[in-house]
């Protein structure tokens, strides 16, 4: 499709598809076509809890923030609407710990405020329930789960600043804590759990790799994000961001 409702349509069902294992000669090996979502959707977070996979929040129909939540039932291979969450949210990361599904911090309508809600979902009932907030207001982050704990690395926080910080939620305490924050300022990054042994942050820029770098320009207009490889150099600017 042209249009961008059917743009956002499609890369949503790709992002959801990457648990899938046939091949399609249209999209590439390791990727099939999955139904498509009931709405078009961008800016959303998905997770999968006992073999469903949710998708809450996000942009819907242009720039309005949605509270809708979607199930894909694996055995009808049909999106199902449930509970809505409590409140619109955008850039709004999932988790799942244990046998729950997390809805953590995001960005709410008003504009892109940070927020510091979390919200569980009892599945059996269909309902949303309000679990201790984050330590402070974050969106665009990522989450990880370590040890049935939820890891919540970097994104923005009030007033649009880039977070280092990270907090780490324990569902049997309903308690949250700080962690050794990560090196450089992130926002919309990604967060992953390795199979095997301990794991710690490292700085890889050196001559054989990427560089990574985050930086004010010289007005403290705002923050670039810079990849530099062998030959190529890609920048990402966020108007109006400023360093934590």
């Amino acid at each position: 499709m042209d249009s961008a409702a059917g743009r956002w349509n499609t890369l949503s069902i790709l992002a959801l598809a990457a648990a899938c294992a046939a091949h399609d000669p249209e999209l590439g090996r390791g990727w099939t076509r999955g139904p498509s979502l009931p709405e078009p959707i961008q800016e959303n977070h998905a997770a999968a809890l006992h073999g469903r996979i949710y998708t809450a929040g996000g942009f819907h129909f242009g720039s309005l923030v949605s509270a809708a939540v979607f199930r894909l039932d694996s055995p009808t291979g049909r999106w199902k609407r449930v509970a809505n969450l409590p409140a619109p949210r955008h850039h709004m990361p999932l988790a799942v710990a244990g046998d729950s599904l997390y809805a953590v911090g995001g960005l709410s309508p008003d504009g892109f405020t940070a927020v510091s809600t979390v919200w569980l979902y009892d599945e059996r009932n269909d309902r949303w329930m309000e679990r201790a907030p984050l330590p402070e207001p974050r969106g665009a982050s990522a989450v990880g789960v370590v040890d049935g704990r939820i890891i919540v690395v970097g994104g923005f926080g009030l007033k649009l600043r880039l977070l280092d910080s990270i907090a780490i939620y324990d569902p049997a305490t309903n308690a949250w804590r700080h962690g050794a924050p990560i090196p450089t300022l992130r926002d919309h990054l990604a967060a992953a759990r390795p199979r095997r042994g301990g794991a710690r942050w490292q700085d890889l820029r050196d001559r054989r790799r990427p560089d990574v770098r985050v930086g004010a320009d010289r007005r403290g207009r705002g923050v670039h994000a810079v990849a530099r490889p062998a030959r190529v150099e890609a920048e990402a600017h966020f108007p109006g961001t400023t360093r934590r």
